[in-house]
């Protein structure tokens, strides 16, 4: 893949980002990271020309020749808009017109959108929807909405007897789910990236419910934006990293070739993970006491610390991804709660 076709892939994928018109500053700020991490390739001002409205779906696809390219394209734009949720209006339209300039059949595009949507949506249905207007709107320090009425805290009994137990639970879980990331990270298909934010909300959602927290997929959702592990923008960041190592489905085909920087996307996806995860074991286990602040500190201090530990369990990933089914991506988000 040519430098430009790259340029024109991740220029749509950030267009797919704030097609909605709602990131939160908190994922504004990961976005602007990330784009500047793109560096020459995609160029340095590229975030503030989709943010000015300065290019077109049409000149960020103009370079996209072969139809492999042009697949991809509309894969990841699908998928960074379905990072959040369900469409709203304007993303629907963004993608529409994505798929009119990628020249993409409506058969092939209705599937990856419901590809994408199954694992983002339907992956989540055993999480608690917000309690619709009736939410509490009262915010804790960390600017987390706060669990629904009758659920902050559970009565003795309700968690592990001991503060040691619990620990141990979840430090038994966050490393499961670390390894499961960072093992999807090396399938070569696409739509594998997808499967990693989900994951990681049932995570969130899991510790909570230890130390008896009631939460909904609201809160785990502001929770990831303030701890720094914004949902969209990770996504934009998985594809970018997959773009720029060469390791992309559509380009390399079925039996894409491993390179030397894929581990790097692995180990990426591991770590963020399992940094996400003892930081929520913090938070949780200090009754919600933690500010914004604080979050995003003990995960800048987790991650190097989580990256570490890859080595440790390199052999582990790499063996869960060998008996991974990428049809049954689905099947594996449900079954993780």
């Amino acid at each position: 893949m040519q430098d430009q076709e790259r340029r024109g892939i991740l220029t749509l994928c950030l267009m797919a980002a704030f097609a909605d018109g709602e990131r939160s500053e908190e994922e504004r700020e990961h976005l602007g990271q990330v784009a500047r991490h793109l560096g020459e390739t995609a160029g340095p001002d590229l975030l503030q020309r989709v943010l000015q409205r300065q290019v077109t779906v049409r000149e960020a696809t103009r370079v996209l020749t072969t139809t492999e390219a042009r697949s991809l394209a509309y894969e990841m734009a699908v998928c960074v808009c379905d990072a959040d949720g369900r469409l709203n209006a304007q993303e629907r339209s963004f993608l529409r017109e994505a798929q009119q300039a990628l020249n993409i059949g409506e058969a092939p595009a209705a599937t990856v959108q419901h590809e994408a949507e199954a694992l983002m949506v339907d992956g989540l249905e055993d999480l608690p929807d917000p309690a619709g207007e009736a939410r509490p709107t009262g915010d804790t320090p960390t600017g987390i909405s706060a669990p629904a009425p009758g659920a902050a805290r559970a009565e003795p009994g309700g968690a592990p007897a001991s503060a040691a137990a619990a620990g141990g639970v979840i430090d038994s879980m966050v490393l499961k789910y670390a390894i499961l990331n960072g093992a999807l990270e090396l399938l070569p298909q696409t739509i594998a990236t997808m499967a990693i934010i989900p994951l990681q909300m049932k995570m969130v959602y899991r510790i909570g419910g230890v130390y008896g927290y009631a939460l909904d997929r609201g809160h785990v959702k502001e929770f990831l934006g303030v701890v720094g592990v914004g949902m969209t923008s990770q996504v934009v960041e998985n594809f970018a990293r997959r773009l720029l190592t060469g390791f992309a489905k559509k380009v390399l085909g079925k039996t894409g070739g491993r390179v030397a920087d894929v581990a790097a996307g692995s180990a990426f996806s591991f770590a963020s993970t399992y940094a996400l995860g003892h930081v929520a074991k913090q938070y949780y286990a200090s009754g919600r006491t933690l500010g914004a602040v604080d979050l995003k500190s003990l995960f800048s201090e987790a991650m190097p610390q989580a990256q570490s530990a890859y080595p440790q369990y390199a052999d582990q990933v790499h063996s869960q991804a060998a008996s991974l089914d990428i049809s049954r991506l689905l099947p594996l988000i449900r079954g993780q709660l």
